[in-house]
């Protein structure tokens, strides 16, 4: 996934998120944990989810202070529809969308005004 500003490339691997400058150079492991297309970014920042138990939760990481904050938490466990792109996010509408499996066909899960 490339950045806002185009100076990076976002992506996963081994179950962590990763950069790399889009110029090519040292990449970074920036986030553990996370499958491919648990992920997305929006703006300045990555958007991602994090099973808790019975429940889960989006948090929004910010790669420049290297710190995260839950915007979302679910009162059920999500269940992404893996491995394509499960989230994604409206910076104008301020809504996160993640693609989410109830039953043998794929629901979608609206998250409106979660600043």
């Amino acid at each position: 996934m490339p950045s806002a500003d185009g100076k990076w490339l976002y992506y996963t691997r081994q179950g962590s998120l990763w950069r790399v400058p889009a110029e090519g150079g040292q990449e970074t492991k920036l986030l553990d944990d996370l499958r491919a297309g648990y992920a997305t970014l929006a703006g300045d920042s990555v958007f991602y989810l994090r099973r808790e138990g019975e429940r889960s939760s989006v948090l929004e990481y910010h790669p420049s202070t290297g710190q995260s904050q839950v915007i979302y938490r679910s009162p059920f466990a999500f269940e992404p529809t893996y491995p394509v792109a499960s989230i994604g996010v409206s910076l104008a509408t301020r809504e996160v969308f993640v693609g989410h499996r109830v039953r043998l066909e794929s629901d979608l899960v609206v998250v409106d005004n979660f600043r």
